[in-house]
């Protein structure tokens, strides 16, 4: 007998402080067939489910406020991007509506919030996830990362919910979390957050997990009728922090290290140059840069056009204006890549703009350890520590305070789909504040 029948056998309490007139009205035919010798009938509230990213020319136009605001301003006709945050599937999705309970138990559950004694969280969310055990979760987790996959969001996304669930699945069978079977720790929300805090897990990451598998489980409740534990509660807290960007003086140093630094060849020099110098006059993200094929980047308009954004199918494309000095360094790694004989020099045009604009040595597209290789050294060469999302922030904050480009423009370059997520990643300095006010006179 499960402990969901010998609940139903002895009408006990959900929770220690519900009252007699609170409990759920159980029908005599029910009891009995959940009390039933050997009995495991179908519908059965204690049945489990079934398992389921000129050199000096550079330099100079980082060290020169307002320059490059022309290149920007043509950026009018930019089209805007979404750039996938909050969508309606990813973790902070809204909950869908709950499913009408089938058995006794379950509808005095579904009642709980509403006409029940206050109980203590712990015990109310564990009693409500009984009936779903970590078998059942490790097939579920397929089936939602299928769904996952059929809704278009991201490969990154759907392999951060196995992530997380892997997080997750890893606290129900701990044994030193205390003498709950797994089944019973799947509503203890609260013990989960400290067991991760505890095993030195940052704010972001303990958050990240948590909205993570709130998604899966409200799959599990849309398409399952799971109830769902994470219903009602409030995901833990993140600290504030600052914006990442740095300053025109930083930059050139990464520029200037990007130069500068024994590579295994020219043709590496050159095209690690390249490649920040993209990501600092762009504002390109890593995925975006490395998709990037050679129909994309025309030096001769000056436009790099983005067709795979971030977000569900695919996110939306957009263009980039490139700045004269970046466009003097693309020319260049082009020129670089063909004297090698690599890139599409020897192909026609129709089947040269479908290849990828940065290559490796061996002809190949850049691949992502790749580029991870490239910025890990460039940053011990120039000892700043930046990524190229740091870039990517750096080129926001140096476009609006230091360009005086109009944060729209910027949005549309950048690829929000907010105005606020692009504020967001404005830096200001104490340096550039005195800088805009010192000279105010009466």
């Amino acid at each position: 007998m499960t402990f969901q029948q010998a609940r139903l056998c002895s009408f006990g309490p959900v929770s220690a402080t519900e009252t007699a007139s609170q409990r759920a009205p159980v029908a005599q035919s029910d009891r009995a067939q959940a009390c039933g010798a050997g009995s495991h009938p179908s519908g059965s509230a204690g049945q489990l489910r079934t398992p389921r990213r000129p050199l000096q020319d550079a330099l100079d136009d980082l060290s020169v406020p307002g320059a490059r605001a022309d290149a920007m301003s043509a950026s009018c006709g930019i089209a805007g991007s979404h750039s996938g945050d909050g969508g309606r599937d990813g973790p902070n999705a809204p909950y869908p509506p709950s499913p009408m309970p089938d058995s006794p138990l379950q509808r005095a559950d579904a009642r709980a919030p509403f006409d029940r004694a206050p109980a203590p969280r712990t015990s109310l969310l564990s009693a409500r996830a009984v009936g779903v055990d970590v078998p059942y979760l490790d097939a579920a987790i397929e089936r939602f990362m299928l769904h996952a996959a059929d809704r278009d969001q991201s490969p990154k996304t759907v392999r951060n919910y196995r992530y997380s669930y892997r997080n997750f699945r890893a606290f129900l069978l701990d044994p030193s979390v205390g003498p709950l079977p797994p089944a019973d720790r799947i509503g203890n929300l609260d013990a989960w957050a400290a067991w991760n805090r505890r095993r030195q897990l940052s704010r972001f990451t303990v958050n990240m997990h948590w909205r993570a598998v709130r998604a899966f489980f409200n799959y599990l409740e849309a398409a399952e009728a799971v109830v769902n534990p994470f219903r009602g509660v409030k995901a833990p807290g993140v600290p504030s922090r600052p914006p990442k960007a740095l300053g025109a003086t930083e930059l050139r140093r990464i520029l200037r290290a990007a130069e500068s630094g024994l590579w295994p060849s020219p043709f590496v020099r050159v095209r690690t140059v390249a490649i920040i110098a993209t990501l600092i006059y762009t504002g390109l993200r890593k995925s975006e840069l490395l998709q990037l094929r050679n129909g994309d980047v025309d030096l001769t308009e000056g436009w790099v056009t983005v067709r795979t954004g971030k977000g569900r199918f695919g996110g939306t494309g957009r263009a980039v204006p490139i700045p004269r000095v970046l466009a003097a360094i693309l020319a260049g790694y082009k020129a670089e890549r063909a004297r090698r004989g690599l890139g599409p020099a020897h192909l026609p045009p129709e089947e040269a703009t479908s290849l990828s604009f940065f290559v490796s040595r061996s002809n190949r597209p850049l691949s992502e350890s790749q580029f991870r290789r490239t910025i890990a050294a460039v940053r011990r060469l120039a000892g700043v520590r930046f990524s190229a999302h740091v870039l990517r922030h750096s080129y926001v904050t140096m476009s609006v305070c230091e360009r005086n480009v109009p944060l729209p423009l910027v949005q549309a370059a950048a690829g929000h789909a907010r105005l606020e997520t692009t504020a967001g990643y404005i830096r200001v300095r104490p340096e550039d504040v005195r800088r805009r006010f010192e000279g105010f006179t009466l």
